[in-house]
């Protein structure tokens, strides 16, 4: 019988909202993970299927084995370069929306076992905790379950082959019509080439009358003929050339979890409809909704954010350039247009600051800020935090063409950093840069019985990391990367969760033991330090027995405990 889950509301980046996550119970998520592995045999096989029938047109990347939201963006990349509109979806609460019903339907449209589809409705229904009440799920995959994003997945897998087959099917058979015709040229091309070519005339007659008669009268003639043809050529230079109505259209469609964009080469109003089709569909079929705010159409010339990226066409215009053509024996220079059109992926910095912001690194003004919090570690701990962070922002968007975004990021973290030691040392932050360097170089020695193992951290800015990146060797393959705000807790804070004795191996009643007991340590000036101090003791797991013989005084003399904190390392 599952278990009510528990309801934590936590504040989303930037926005006063609160998210809902639900917790489940640790027996819940066995039975969860269970699910989540049958389910995933059954259906990911089905959405590979689907993406090679589509050749990656409409395909789903959220929350599968071997996708991430670099494939996500890499389709785009590749498929989105001959579309000039782009939709922005977002489903209002998509979570919390889904209806049981429709989602029991769809799965037993391929599972038969009744009681396995029974389990799933229990979990489902099993209700939530909010705040000490008990509240009915009466529609919803919670989140924070380990089964959500897969439940959600084949959820809106109706919705991605909606898209298909009304969005990208009719482009595609267009296409096929399409390439029977010539191309041919649009009619505004037509009207002002006319016109630059009557004007070129009127100037060669104004010009030859100049020359054979001269006259201050026919050369303000000849130049204002110039000036004319001037402008008309101008004109048809910028002029698309092709009817839009015979190139050839792209489309694409791309979702990850309840993001989504469908990319498209049509006009506006033709991009209004298709909204209202598929907003018409998601409410009669899934019952879910639109955010209206959200779910925008912008051409791809003004850019779009997908996934904490920022995706641009750098031409927006046809460009002009000076080219060297041939003409009766001769090379003149003339002018050409290319239509180029260079898609660049660049980091989202609206995004990250706000992720920034609600880490208490920058303030609202996106200024560096210290971080008091984490005052009660050393500076070599806090120097390492800050690196992570760093490092996994770099990794993050390292395959991005413009990454010099990244410096107001690199120059944030780094200052948070210094304010941060600065109020800990209660010193200045000049202080700081010339106790560590501008790169805050910190160094920390480990004490062995032996010999001692010093260790050095420092903070790696955007400059350094790419030239650390460029000395390594080439790979082709993109590694996925977590979050890159993600904090890995001092390393020896893992202590706590083994369960085996490092002397005997015994795992019965295993205890934690102190090394360098708090009496035998040096007394502090202040509260702070003393309590930092107690916070950063070394610290062994032993069984019950072996923890009485160390307090006995049995290891003592010939081997002590320290040596058993070495060879516990060791083990790591």
């Amino acid at each position: 019988m599952f278990k009510p889950v528990k309801r934590t509301w936590v504040p989303k980046p930037g926005k006063k909202k609160k998210r809902p996550i639900d917790v489940p119970t640790q027996s819940n998520r066995i039975v969860q993970e269970a699910i989540r592995g049958i389910l995933e045999a059954i259906y990911e096989p089905v959405f590979a299927e689907f993406g090679e029938k589509t050749k990656n047109l409409s395909n789903n990347y959220g929350f599968r084995p071997n996708k991430s939201c670099w494939s996500a963006i890499e389709k785009l990349k590749l498929h989105a370069r001959g579309c000039n509109i782009v939709l922005e979806g977002d489903i209002v609460s998509a979570y919390n929306n889904v209806n049981h019903e429709i989602l029991l339907k769809i799965l037993s449209r391929r599972i038969r076992d009744k009681k396995f589809l029974k389990l799933i409705k229990d979990m489902l229904k099993s209700g939530i905790m909010d705040q000490g009440r008990f509240k009915h799920s009466l529609n919803g995959t919670p989140q924070g379950e380990i089964v959500s994003p897969l439940l959600f997945n084949i959820y809106m897998f109706e919705f991605d082959n909606y898209v298909y087959e009304q969005c990208i099917v009719p482009v595609l058979k267009e296409n096929k019509e399409q390439n029977k015709k010539p191309e041919v040229r649009s009619r505004e091309y037509n009207q002002i080439s006319y016109k630059t070519s009557k004007a070129l005339k009127k100037y060669v007659e104004a010009r030859d009358h100049y020359r054979t008669n001269g006259g201050d009268v026919n050369r303000e003639k000849m130049k204002e003929a110039r000036k004319t043809y001037k402008e008309y050529r101008r004109k048809r230079l910028s002029t698309t050339y092709n009817d839009i109505s015979r190139l050839t259209k792209k489309v694409v469609y791309t979702c990850y979890a309840d993001d989504w964009v469908l990319a498209i080469t049509c006009s506006k109003k033709k991009a209004e409809e298709t909204k209202e089709k598929l907003k018409k569909y998601l409410k009669e079929h899934l019952k879910m909704e639109l955010d209206d705010d959200k779910t925008s159409i912008t051409f791809v010339s003004e850019g779009y954010k997908f996934l904490g990226f920022e995706i641009r066409m750098d031409v927006t215009k046809p460009k002009i350039t000076k080219v060297l053509c041939k003409s009766k024996g001769k090379y003149i220079q003339t002018y050409q247009r290319t239509t180029s059109r260079l898609q660049t992926i660049k980091p989202d910095n609206d995004r990250i600051l706000k992720r920034l912001r609600l880490l208490g690194i920058c303030n609202q003004k996106n200024f560096p800020i210290g971080k008091p919090q984490w005052t009660s570690y050393n500076e070599f701990q806090i120097v390492q935090k800050y690196a992570q962070i760093m490092r996994g922002i770099f990794n993050y968007y390292k395959p991005c063409e413009r990454l010099f975004r990244l410096y107001r990021i690199s120059y944030i973290l780094q200052y948070s950093c210094a304010k941060t030691i600065a109020i800990r040392k209660n010193i200045s932050l000049a202080q700081v840069f010339k106790l560590y360097g501008l790169n805050l170089t910190v160094y920390e020695t480990i004490d062995n019985t032996k010999n001692s193992i010093r260790s050095r951290q420092q903070f790696y800015d955007l400059s350094t990391l790419k030239k650390m990146e460029l000395s390594k060797p080439f790979k082709n393959k993109t590694t996925e990367i977590s979050d890159p705000f993600r904090i890995h807790e001092y390393w020896r804070t893992k202590f706590k969760v083994f369960n085996e004795c490092c002397i005997c191996g015994s795992m019965d009643n295993v205890q934690l033991h102190h090394i360098n007991s708090i009496a035998s340590m040096k007394k502090k000036k202040d509260n702070a330090a003393a309590i930092r101090s107690q916070l950063n003791r070394l610290q062994i797991p032993v069984c019950y027995s072996c923890h009485k013989d160390i307090t006995h005084g049995k290891y003592s003399d010939p081997k002590k405990p320290i040596q058993f904190y070495n060879e516990f390392l060791a083990k790591l």
